[in-house]
């Protein structure tokens, strides 16, 4: 016969009693003193008999327990578990976890509470003003209490997401988007980015961060380094982007093309990742997937292969920094995978062009510049073919008699400025659509929130296609729906501008004074189409509007553009390779001269 709920708490109180008295015998020789322990601290059963509930799945008797136990005694444990309990009412659950909280701070409570607040702006975003008080909260909770937030990645991800709603108070945010870096260095990448997008004194900020770092990071000895007696340079390339990811892209073409007469080839690669790109790539070097390896072993494998000058192309894209702080080579150059520095001493040097690199925005960066003179990047048109698709704009019929505005960025690049021009083009252009793909957009959150943006500036949401493709091929192919491509203000396109080219896709973008603001202007120069680079918010509306209605040159661009592209010093592997391998030759020889 079942055993009815009552008697199963009469039990399992009991039992509970037993427990936290810590004498099995107990129950049977001293049951006045279990009622007067009850008696003394009722909730506390009634709590471990509501968890026990809980993890059977019986939550509508473990919700009456916990609500019983607060009756009785406000208790955070109660005020917890009703959280969770009411997991599809946000609001409710940030009541109880406020009331928890008042009563103790710990981690579970305060990793549920930035979890849940992270939600409702999310969910609410155009009130989220009404959440900065808890925010504030969250940030006062975690500085005083110095909880490790590493414990819970979603918990950090959140925490670091609700900086950017920390208002008025620049000189806390800084503090703590410093203090992150101690638990997750990884969190540096996150902090440039967010500093980019919402701080107009962001240049000044991000170099406050960058001392911090150096300032909390313990030292580590160098290794004792191996000479290489032989007449072949020792190149080594460091990084976990070695497949089909824009780094590996990128990187098949300078493998391939190194004159390996005059230069040993290593590639580290940090992750268990390895596709068609991979392959691609262990044509062209000594390849080592070190993945599995310490910090420790993997600078010794470096130094044991006696490497001249490594590459770094880790740059806080994973955790694994240390591997430089070794200094497992003579010299180290920060090259390709992000816009900013690599920050220890130990890395050397940053490959650059003359357009990135400003007045403006090298006190950013620790390393020394190096230029390259036909821009950051090599694409070569062989290597293209294998994974881009054909581009044929004469094929376009997706809303033939409409203007296409492309948009390839992220959903976190769509800052109020952006979101503000692409609502005057599409109030001059009436028969202008905007074309949104990007994987971010898998999360229907990111496409409703967006919307929302829209809708503040009163436009025609059915003018406004939003999509992800997973697909690449699929997603290359939007090229050939897309007219004109449009690039973010707060943080530019990289690799997406180069498919843009590609594809004879023209490109609008304007100018900032960092780094990442700059790649659309650097190509740009480079191939000398100077009419589609824009210096201030009107000049980029303009002349969005202008390109749209001259036909003539929309249809010479679609013509001509990727045509432009091959023949210029962007596709020269020649000239490109000649110039990137010269600056190796000068440091090597600058080594034997020391």
């Amino acid at each position: 016969m079942k055993n009815t709920h009552h008697q199963i708490e009469k039990q399992y109180k009991d039992f509970i009693c037993g427990e936290i008295l810590n004498d099995p015998f107990y129950l049977i020789h001293n049951r006045n003193k279990i009622k007067e322990f009850y008696n003394e601290y009722p909730e506390n059963i009634l709590n471990k008999l509501a968890i026990y509930y809980f993890t059977i799945k019986k939550y509508a008797y473990s919700k009456d327990l916990f609500i019983k136990s607060v009756k009785i005694k406000e208790n955070e444990t109660a005020y917890l578990y009703l959280s969770f309990l009411h997991e599809g009412t946000l609001e409710l659950q940030l009541n109880y976890l406020k009331k928890a909280l008042h009563i103790n701070v710990n981690r579970d409570i305060c990793f549920q509470f930035i979890k849940v607040v992270y939600k409702l702006i999310e969910k609410y975003p155009y009130s989220s003003a009404k959440y900065y008080s808890d925010v504030e909260l969250i940030v006062n909770i975690v500085e005083e209490n110095k909880f490790n937030l590493q414990e819970d990645s979603i918990a950090l991800n959140c925490f670091l997401d609700l900086f950017k709603y920390v208002k008025n108070n620049r000189k806390k945010r800084s503090l703590l988007l410093k203090k992150m870096i101690v638990f997750n260095k990884m969190a540096y990448t996150r902090l440039y980015f967010y500093y980019s997008l919402l701080d107009k004194e962001s240049i000044k900020n991000i170099c406050n961060v960058q001392n911090y770092i150096l300032k909390n990071t313990k030292k580590i000895k160098h290794l004792k380094l191996l000479t290489n007696d032989m007449d072949k340079i020792n190149i080594g390339y460091i990084g976990n982007d070695y497949y089909k990811h824009p780094v590996g892209k990128f990187m098949c073409s300078i493998f391939k093309n190194h004159n390996k007469k005059k230069f040993n080839v290593f590639c580290y690669h940090l992750n268990s990742i390895e596709d068609n790109i991979t392959e691609l790539i262990k044509k062209n070097v000594h390849f080592k997937n070190v993945n599995n390896l310490s910090d420790l072993d993997i600078a010794n494998t470096i130094k044991n292969d006696k490497i001249d000058i490594l590459i770094d192309q880790i740059v806080f894209s994973c955790d694994r920094m240390d591997i430089l702080r070794y200094k497992p080579a003579n010299y180290i150059i920060n090259y390709l995978t992000s816009p900013i520095s690599s920050v220890y001493p130990e890395i050397d040097y940053i490959f650059t062009d003359k357009y990135l690199f400003t007045e403006k925005n090298k006190i950013m960066y620790k390393e020394k510049p190096k230029y390259l003179k036909y821009g950051l990047h090599l694409l070569d048109k062989n290597i293209e073919k294998q994974f881009l698709c054909n581009y044929n704009k004469e094929k376009n019929a997706f809303h033939k008699n409409n203007i296409i505005f492309g948009i390839t960025a992220s959903y976190l690049k769509y800052d109020t400025d952006f979101i503000y021009a692409i609502s005057k083009i599409l109030d001059k252009i009436p028969n202008a659509i905007i074309f949104i793909r990007n994987y971010s957009f898998v999360q229907e959150i990111n496409k409703v929130n967006l919307l929302e943006s829209f809708k503040h500036y009163d436009c025609d949401l059915k003018r406004i296609n939003i999509d992800f493709v997973h697909d690449p091929i699929k997603f290359y192919e939007c090229y050939n729906h897309i007219d004109i491509l449009l690039d973010p203000f707060v943080y530019g396109g990289c690799t997406t501008i180069f498919d843009s080219l590609i594809s004879s896709t023209p490109i609008i973008t304007l100018v900032g004074d960092k780094w990442c603001q700059r790649y659309g202007y650097s190509y740009l120069k480079h191939l000398q189409i100077e009419e589609l680079i824009t210096y201030n918010v009107d000049e980029y509306i303009d002349t969005a509007i202008k390109l749209a209605k001259n036909k003539e040159k929309l249809k010479y661009y679609h013509k001509n553009l990727s045509k432009l592209l091959k023949e210029s010093v962007l596709c020269n592997t020649e000239l490109f390779m000649h110039e990137y391998e010269k600056h190796f030759y000068e440091i090597k020889n600058q080594n034997k001269k020391s």
